[in-house]
């Protein structure tokens, strides 16, 4: 029996949905390959170990019955309650900042033990819009005008951002530049609007992006899986939402019927071809492993977009590839994909033995 650790929560505005994901994925992981412990980061940064939530409802008040939880470091070891456990793996749940943007990763490094998300460097640039951008523009994959700015700039210079803001034409999408769910997102047809939008964002990232707003276009999502050596792209969904632009009630609150009809559509070959092509790509660009989800946009002349890609997706993508693995079918082969990263990295050489400590004679 594998001991996998399931990671969710955190310190983020998207902590609530990382709960979904991570008991979607617990309910989902073979009981009789995998020994399953949660850890469980709340909302004011305590990691435990709950013993009786099992359903969403059970994290809207305080959680009181639960083990402490401590990780030893350059072991591979945590210890949940007065229980010591080796860790096989880490089932990487946790969406947003302080996870999704390389945290994780970062806390499994240092284990160090596999996990099922990019690594450190993947993870954050991924995270932040603006690099993530720039690495595309560097790539040659296609992505709207943009600008962006720090909290700092915009205080002492608002006039020249917004100037150039509305260089790039209305309607604008204002965004903050480290979050996701659409949390923060406003869409601005007006200067007045512009303000407030990015008044919004401020509140949550010291660094915000304002792209050019597409209006006639169509959303299309593909995820990927697979590590350094290989990968495969999923389906194709395309995401319904009555709104310009997917907000957060409608990705995780909304009950709407046509959320069962994004896979019903057609879509030119050629351009459904283009967007299996460009997932691969931008998967290796990016350095990332395990699965992800990239979100695109299809303008009105069959221009392809990447909105953005995200590492730690939510509910893991597991529809996306439901016609190749079930559920459970995929968190074996992500958990499989991970430990092959991982066995791959320990051939590297970590440690230089030197003679400069040696010689030092200290300081003065």
């Amino acid at each position: 029996m594998e001991n996998i650790i399931v990671l969710y929560g955190g310190k983020s505005v998207e902590h609530d949905i990382s709960i979904i994901t991570a008991l979607q994925a617990i309910e989902n992981l073979d009981k009789q390959k995998y020994n399953i412990y949660k850890i469980y980061i709340t909302k004011q940064g305590e990691l435990i170990s709950p013993t009786s939530a099992t359903k969403p409802q059970d994290y809207i008040t305080e959680i009181n019955k639960y083990k402490k939880v401590k990780f030893c470091f350059g072991k591979g070891i945590v210890s949940i309650g007065a229980k010591k456990i080796k860790i096989d793996c880490i089932l990487n749940c946790m969406h947003g900042t302080n996870g999704e943007d390389g945290v994780a990763s970062a806390l499994a490094r240092l284990l160090p033990c596999p996990i099922t998300c990019p690594d450190v460097m993947s993870s954050a640039v991924c995270m932040d819009k603006v690099i993530m951008k720039d690495i595309m523009r560097a790539n040659n994959l296609l992505c709207v005008d943009y600008i962006s700015f720090l909290k700092h700039e915009y205080q002492n210079n608002e006039t020249k951002i917004i100037t150039n803001a509305e260089k790039l034409g209305y309607p604008l999408i204002v965004k903050p530049a480290n979050l996701g769910s659409s949390i923060g997102i406003e869409v601005a047809k007006t200067r007045e609007e512009l303000d407030y939008a990015i008044s919004v964002a401020l509140n949550y990232d010291n660094k915000i992006i304002v792209e050019k707003c597409l209006t006639e276009m169509i959303e299309i999502n593909c995820a990927c899986l697979g590590n350094s050596l290989c990968c495969e792209t999923s389906l194709l969904e395309k995401p319904s939402s009555w709104n310009e632009f997917l907000d957060f009630k409608d990705k995780y609150i909304s009950n709407q019927k046509a959320q069962n009809n994004r896979f019903d559509f057609s879509l030119d070959e050629n351009i459904e071809q283009q967007i299996h092509q460009i997932t691969q790509k931008a998967y290796k660009v990016f350095g990332c492993s395990g699965v992800i989800r990239i979100d695109f946009m299809i303008d009105s002349k069959n221009n392809i977009y990447i909105n953005e890609l995200n590492t730690v997706p939510g509910s893991l993508a597991f529809y996306l590839f439901k016609h190749k693995y079930s559920y459970r079918q995929l968190l074996d082969k992500i958990i499989e994909l991970s430990k092959q990263d991982y066995n791959n990295k320990q051939l590297n050489i970590y440690t230089f033995n030197s003679d400069v400590l040696r010689k030092n004679k200290g300081f003065k």
